[in-house]
């Protein structure tokens, strides 16, 4: 059986990933993932960083076929 701890950290490492999906991986300012989960940005660095959550400098949006891209 897993230890309860590590089931948690998977468990907050998913959720954290799908925060800055949604976000587009920004982490401060407005909108950002900080925001969102109510946690000061260095603070979501830190867990970041301990949970081996990589910062990735910019991610492009999907390309939208209907407008030309």
């Amino acid at each position: 059986m897993q230890d309860v701890k590590q089931i948690q950290q998977e468990t907050e490492r998913e959720y954290i990933l799908a925060i800055l999906k949604q976000t587009n991986g920004r982490i401060r300012g407005s909108g950002g993932a900080a925001e969102l989960l109510n946690l000061k940005p260095t603070t979501l660095e830190y867990r970041m960083e301990k949970l081996g959550i990589r910062k990735v400098l910019s991610i492009q949006p999907p390309t939208d076929p209907s407008n030309g891209n």
